[in-house]
C-alpha cells in the first residue's frame, strides 16, 4: 500500500469519520483555501479546476492501492 493510502486510512481511524466524508470536508476546505491564497472568488472556475484535479489523482491513487477481487 502507498504511503499516501496508509495516511489516508490512519486519518480515518483517528478522528473516526468515514473516508467518503473525509474526502468531502478536504476538498471544500481547498476548494477554499485555494481561494483565499489566490483572492480568487468562490465562484470561479480555478478553485473548482485545483479541487477536481487533486480528487483525480486521489482517486487513481485510490484504485491504485485498493486490490478488489
Amino acid at each position: 500500500m502507498s504511503a499516501w493510502y496508509q495516511f489516508k486510512l490512519l486519518l480515518e481511524h483517528a478522528t473516526g469519520i468515514s473516508m467518503d466524508a473525509l474526502h468531502i470536508l478536504v476538498g471544500v476546505g481547498l476548494q477554499v483555501l485555494f481561494a483565499a491564497l489566490f483572492k480568487v472568488s468562490l465562484r470561479s472556475w480555478r478553485p473548482w479546476l485545483f479541487v477536481f484535479v487533486l480528487l483525480l489523482l486521489n482517486e487513481a491513487s485510490d484504485l491504485w492501492a485498493e486490490q478488489w477481487p
